[in-house]
């Protein structure tokens, strides 16, 4: 799987997140990428907090698809 800055990823096995009625898909976007490190953001994200990381290893052992070309323009997936 080819990853790319700025595209967003859905899971193998998706769920929701969020508090909001319906939700959110838990997908991720690709904010920050190394050979070995993927850093992302994501719906389940609150605050100001630093950007989540994982290997580069574990981010394609999560991820099923990319889905940036199925995304509202600018916004997360609606889970309902």
């Amino acid at each position: 799987m080819e990853l790319k800055i700025g595209h967003t990823y859905r899971a193998k096995k998706p769920r929701k997140v969020g508090n909001t009625i319906g939700g959110y898909f838990n997908d991720r976007e690709i904010v920050g990428l190394t050979d070995t490190e993927v850093q992302y953001d994501t719906p389940s994200m609150i605050g100001n907090r630093d950007y989540p990381r994982t290997s580069r290893e574990n981010f394609i052992k999560w991820a099923a698809r990319d889905v940036t070309s199925e995304l509202p323009d600018g916004q997360w997936a609606r889970w309902d």
